[in-house]
């Protein structure tokens, strides 16, 4: 059987002794995991609080820094503690520039922190970049939703433009100088934006239109009074206006004249008036009784009526002119040529009509006769109705 030894009281009490020291010690150490920026690690401390731990480990805290539990809070063996850095973040959104403090270490965690819209939009830099303790500056262009009307039509686009420039660049849609746009194209938009574009057209049109011409009446004695004949015809002109017209989404909603001119000018209708008036053919000379029976029961006083109606004849060429003076009278009216056919409804040398010489006898047409034809019914016409017959050049040779 084992025999029981019996230990001395001063040893019991040596051993006693070094048994505290070691449980003491034991009571003291802890170990605690301690997470800094979302990196944990394990560490043995004796410190009696957070802060006191931080200390030992040579973590410095700020304002805008995240410790968790806060630094007055004792720990305990097993504790965790969360160190979470602060970090400047500047952002612009849509053109406008913020800055921000987070604990966040991407970008993508900062956006969510920060509330801001990034579904669908555009940034300078990727959403799993990471933020370090210097901070970080990016933008972010949100997609929004716009209104466009374009030359009148509508249609709506998302687009993560900044501005109205941007947002037409981005839609293909082109301007000029002469459109209008609103809001201007340096304007920032934001959801729901209406954008609208008038179409202007500025350009000049050319119009014709008639001028209407003129219609001049003449007489003349050369054609019968109640007939007229048409000298020369009448001709519409034309005249260019230059029109400068403003079109807004293809209505015309200005006009204004440039310039207005004749470019063919109108020609005068002439119109002959005649004013002649044709004098009756004499009534044939009728012989009395007395003198049938003189001449045919004696040839003497048929002699004398010979006589008579020769002297008759003599007055009668006296008085209608001697052939030198029809020559005369022909080279005025129709330069000498008795065989002449104007065409304006007057034939031979002295510009007979038809209807005055076949009332006075005449055969045919008058310049399809001898000169000496002409001569014989132009002194009969003399004789019944004068030079006037012959108005202007009658007066021009002095025959009256």
């Amino acid at each position: 059987m084992r025999k029981l030894i019996p230990i001395s009281i001063a040893a019991a009490a040596a051993l006693f002794a070094t048994s505290g020291v070691a449980v003491g010690y034991q009571v003291m150490e802890k170990t605690v995991e301690l997470s800094v920026d979302g990196v944990p690690t394990t560490v043995t401390t004796f410190r009696s609080d957070v802060g006191d731990l931080l200390e030992q480990q040579g973590l410095e805290v700020g304002p805008n820094d995240v410790v968790a539990p806060a630094a007055e809070t004792p720990i305990d063996d097993g504790d965790r503690v969360t160190v979470q850095y602060g970090r400047q973040v500047t952002v612009d959104v849509d053109g406008t520039e913020q800055t921000h403090w987070t604990t966040a270490t991407t970008v993508g965690e900062a956006l969510a922190l920060l509330q801001i819209k990034a579904e669908g939009a555009e940034l300078s830099t990727s959403r799993s970049a990471g933020i370090g303790r210097e901070g970080l500056a990016f933008s972010v262009d949100t997609l929004k939703e716009l209104t466009l009307v374009v030359g009148g039509k509508k249609r709506t686009v998302e687009s993560t433009a900044a501005t109205v420039r941007e947002v037409l660049a981005d839609a293909d849609v082109e301007t000029d100088r002469d459109d209008r746009v609103h809001p201007a194209l340096g304007t920032e938009v934001e959801d729901g934006t209406k954008i609208t574009v008038v179409r202007v057209e500025v350009k000049d049109v050319k119009k014709t239109s008639a001028v209407a011409h003129k219609t001049v009446r003449q007489e003349t004695d050369d054609l019968d009074k109640g007939t007229t004949r048409v000298q020369t015809e009448g001709k519409d002109g034309e005249r260019t206006t230059v029109i400068t017209q403003t079109r807004e989404n293809g209505k015309v909603v200005k006009e204004k004249e440039k310039s207005s001119e004749v470019t063919t000018e109108p020609v005068d209708e002439v119109v002959l008036v005649g004013t002649r008036v044709e004098a009756p053919a004499p009534a044939p000379r009728k012989q009395s009784s007395s003198s049938s029976s003189s001449g045919s029961s004696s040839g003497g006083s048929s002699s004398s009526d010979s006589d008579t109606d020769s002297g008759s004849d003599d007055s009668s060429s006296s008085s209608s002119g001697s052939d030198a003076v029809w020559d005369r009278l022909a080279q005025c009216e129709s330069g000498g040529n008795w065989s002449i056919n104007t065409g304006n409804g007057y034939y031979g040398g002295v510009q007979f009509s038809a209807q005055t010489w076949k009332a006075y006898g005449g055969k045919g047409l008058p310049h399809e006769n001898s000169k000496a034809e002409q001569i014989r019914i132009a002194k009969k016409l003399q004789a019944a109705a004068g030079w006037g017959q012959w108005p202007h050049c009658s007066a021009k040779l002095g025959l009256r």
